[in-house]
């Protein structure tokens, strides 16, 4: 199956690996090419992720919708989460540096 990363999606990852950048360019540029293998992933194994137990439609998953025009929502959906919580990651590990 093949994967297709929109263009807001790609603005998305390089605003995120500007803000990475700024504390660290090797981990920015490690991160990325990991949110990029994981992206890629999905096309070998689009089943990849657990199902919504409250959908009826089970082949909505946490990752990838089967067809495309659900996919580009749960991918965005999925890339939010993801900025999210690297945000919240590097928040907590610059307060712990701070601290020490």
């Amino acid at each position: 199956m093949k994967v297709i990363v929109p263009d807001m999606a790609h603005e998305s990852i390089d605003s995120l690996f500007e803000y990475l950048a700024i504390y660290s360019s090797r981990n920015a540029i490690q991160i990325i090419q990991k949110i990029y293998e994981y992206i890629y992933d999905l096309g070998d194994m689009p089943y990849l992720g657990k199902t919504f137990a409250e959908l009826p439609d089970k082949h909505f998953r946490e990752l990838l919708y089967k067809k495309i025009e659900m996919c580009l929502e749960l991918f965005i959906l999925f890339l939010k989460r993801l900025i999210q919580f690297l945000l919240f990651m590097f928040r907590v590990v610059n307060k712990i540096l701070i601290v020490s």
